[in-house]
């Protein structure tokens, strides 16, 4: 690289830095967003947040009774599993549209820069 490409990447990566720190209180607020989600049957039913936490877990009634506890656990794995999935999914593309413009033209000079 020569010196005038470091002086490129510096300003373009520091650029890049403060239009993301406009946002991350933003990203923070909305890593605590929630999303419930449910067994087929419906006895079983957790929130989790966009950061994966699980914040609540209900059992039905009959929920213990229903299952053996091997099925039971599979059953509550995934659908723990699905209800951080679809939180995950709900919090990156809520992410996606605060993500400034200069974000995107700053990753693209950068390509451009390392391809040099």
């Amino acid at each position: 690289m020569t010196q005038l490409d470091e002086e490129r990447l510096g300003r373009v990566s520091a650029a890049t830095i403060e239009a993301l720190k406009a946002v991350q209180a933003q990203i923070a607020q909305l890593s605590t967003m929630e999303v419930t989600g449910a067994s087929p049957d419906r006895r079983i039913m957790v929130r989790s947040t966009g950061a994966g936490q699980i914040t609540e877990l209900w059992l039905r009634d009959g929920a213990l009774r229903s299952y053996d506890t091997a099925a039971l656990g599979e059953l509550l794995t995934r659908t723990v599993r699905e209800a951080q999935q679809r939180a995950r999914t709900a919090f990156d593309s809520a992410v996606a549209k605060l993500v400034p413009a200069e974000v995107a033209i700053n990753d693209e000079e950068l390509r451009n820069i390392w391809r040099e």
